[in-house]
């Protein structure tokens, strides 16, 4: 039987976690539970113990939406998932998805498409993208988080000088 790896980033909400949790719960199944670093995750302790199948990721990152970060806490995850030895597939999810399909469903597409992985790649520029070049602009530019005085989150991108 094919094992499930479901790695969670979430920063709040934690009952809609546990609703996610429990249409998803069977044997097969383990979850791994990123608690963004700027939450309590206390709140999701007390609706969410862990157990043999839920687990929290101990290195918690800082995410901004949109950020480098995100991978930080991906990775974070995928090291956890690695380091406790299981195989199987693994499936990033956000604390707010919800399946539309079984468990039994889920764990059968996988198990039809064991070779394959699905991650979406496109072009840069993407003449389709709406941001500046098409997307470029996160290749050929450093952006760095800045907070201001009220705590409200700035990017400042620094580009190079071109002659």
């Amino acid at each position: 039987m094919s094992k499930l790896n479901y790695l969670i980033l979430v920063h709040d909400k934690p009952k809609l976690l546990l609703r996610l949790i429990k249409r998803l719960d069977v044997e097969w199944v383990k979850f791994y539970i990123h608690v963004d670093a700027h939450s309590n995750i206390n709140s999701f302790f007390e609706e969410i113990p862990a157990d043999d199948h839920i687990h929290y990721i101990s290195d918690r990152q800082a995410c901004y939406w949109g950020d480098l970060s995100l991978v930080d806490a991906v990775l974070a995850g995928y090291r956890e998932i690695v380091k406790e030895g299981n195989e199987g597939f693994c499936v990033l999810l956000s604390g707010q998805d919800y399946p539309l399909r079984t468990p039994e469903y889920i764990k059968n597409f996988f198990e039809q498409h064991a070779n394959e992985n699905f991650i979406s790649v496109y072009p840069i520029p993407d003449p389709k993208k709406k941001s500046e070049n098409g997307g470029e602009e996160r290749l050929i530019s450093y952006t760095f988080n800045c907070l201001n005085p009220k705590n409200a989150r700035m990017k400042a991108k620094i580009q190079r000088i071109v002659e």
